[in-house]
């Protein structure tokens, strides 16, 4: 798919994001084993502007989050695919970097509660910040608008995240598609290390030890010990 943006020197820039009626996966094959009652998916292919590429799991995790009444509540189950697996380091210390020697990467949520779009925004805002990224800023402050735009998720809803890089007549740009279920698919462009301040919500600093044991289940692949 061909978007229309602009990348200007060290600063990252976008124009409108762009929509599309597609799916983020083909070819998707799933394990035998599950998150709760999600099955975990194994591998796929994405579809970027000029290539299919094909995915391979690495990590799967489950969030919990530690709520007044519920002191483990399921919020999510995720998994991480990348291009190359064996590129993938899996330390917290390289974890993170070691994903842009990728040529796509992807997140898969499924949401295990019904959640608000203020939340997922508001947590979204927090991780950015946390890291050094300023979420006011664009891209970032489209992508945070994207997900207001498609307003309170669903327990069973999915979101996507692909990444990837491309460079056509010399210029280099991170694409960054997002697959919501209301407002479908959305396509954001950023210079040199966008994805890796978005990857950043989930693989670098947090806040919370619930959080540090999904870093660590999308590091080490705890999927593997989860029962069928």
């Amino acid at each position: 798919m061909d978007f229309v943006k602009i990348v200007l020197g060290a600063l990252v820039f976008s124009f409108f994001p762009t929509k599309v009626l597609a799916e983020s996966y083909t070819d998707k094959s799933f394990s035998d084993s599950k998150i709760e009652s999600v099955p975990i998916l194994e591998k796929a292919s994405v579809k970027t502007s000029n290539e299919v590429i094909a995915l391979s799991r690495v990590g799967a995790g489950l969030r919990i989050k530690a709520l007044p009444i519920i002191p483990d509540k399921k919020v999510y189950a995720v998994e991480l695919l990348v291009s190359n697996p064996a590129a993938y380091v899996r330390t917290k210390e390289a974890g993170l970097s070691s994903l842009d020697n990728m040529k796509a990467v992807s997140f898969n949520f499924t949401f295990l509660m019904n959640l608000s779009w203020e939340k997922v925004k508001k947590s979204y805002e927090e991780a950015l910040r946390l890291n050094g990224t300023d979420p006011s800023e664009k891209p970032f402050s489209d992508f945070l608008l994207e997900v207001e735009k498609n307003g309170n998720l669903k327990e069973g809803q999915k979101i996507t995240l692909v990444g990837y890089k491309r460079e056509q007549k010399g210029e280099y740009k991170e694409i960054l598609d997002v697959e919501l279920p209301k407002t479908g698919l959305v396509s954001f462009s950023g210079s040199k290390g966008f994805l890796s301040k978005i990857f950043a919500i989930w693989l670098g600093k947090n806040s919370e030890k619930e959080l540090e044991n999904l870093k660590e289940a999308l590091l080490f692949d705890n999927s593997k010990n989860k029962k069928k």
